[in-house]
Formats: structure tokens, sequence, C-alpha cells
């Protein structure tokens, strides 16, 4: 079971979706997602799994988000918690959600030797715009 939240509200349980559909979700809410194209993606990681799943991303995830027209803006690590944290930047045309789609339908996102999903417990996903203060 995935877990997302988003837009500060009460988390949104989506059971056998996908980590991106959430986005069509809020879409569905009427939510605008199009303007919002900065991505806060947390992991909490299964017991023993974070190297693994650094591997993982380092060598496939973050190259097939590039293929895809994301921007892997930073990542963060707390070894202690085992939490991935992460913000992805949509550089396309088109809508986050549309980005998302064509990634996870990629034969790059299909050639990574395993689905990170397999290593994680909870998953939350929260859409923000750029602010400049």
């Amino acid at each position: 079971m995935a877990r997302a939240t988003g837009l500060g509200l009460a988390p949104v349980v989506c059971e056998g979706r996908r980590p991106a559909e959430p986005c069509a979700h809020l879409q569905r809410l009427g939510v605008s997602v199009m303007s919002m194209e900065h991505q806060l993606r947390v992991y909490r990681l299964k017991p023993g799994r974070m190297a693994d799943f650094l591997a993982l991303f380092r060598d496939h995830i973050v190259p097939a988000r590039r293929a895809c027209g994301f921007e892997v803006v930073s990542a963060y690590v707390n070894r202690q918690t085992e939490e991935f944290a992460w913000v992805v930047r949509y550089t396309g045309d088109d809508a986050f959600a549309a980005g998302d789609e064509r990634y996870y339908a990629s034969p790059e996102r299909a050639a990574a030797p395993w689905d990170p999903r397999e290593a994680l417990d909870a998953v939350e996903l929260r859409m923000f715009e750029p602010y400049d203060p």
C-alpha cells in the first residue's frame, strides 16, 4: 500500500496505485498540477534496504527520470530512520502527471534490475510550486 499526502491535508491512502498516480488523483479533485512543477518524494525504506536502494536510485532511477524530462533537484538520506527524500522537477511542456506517466511506461524505467517499490514501506508525495522570496 502506497501512502501519499498532498497539499498539507490528511494523508490520501492509495491502495494498489503506482506512486505516480496521486498526481492524477489531484487532477480528478480539480487541483491544477501544471503550475506545481516540483514534487517532494519521501520514502520510508524497509529495514536493511538503504544501500541497495541508493545504488538503484543513482544508477537507474535518476538517469531514467532525466531521459523523461525530469531534473533531480536534491536528495537527502536519514540513515537512522531509514528515510530517503528527494525533490524532482519536471521540465517538459505538459503537466507533471503526463511526464510521470511517460516515465513509468518508459523503457529506461523498465530496464531497472528490480522495482524500487520492493524496498519501500511508505511513500509520501507532495507537490509544490516555486517561490522566490
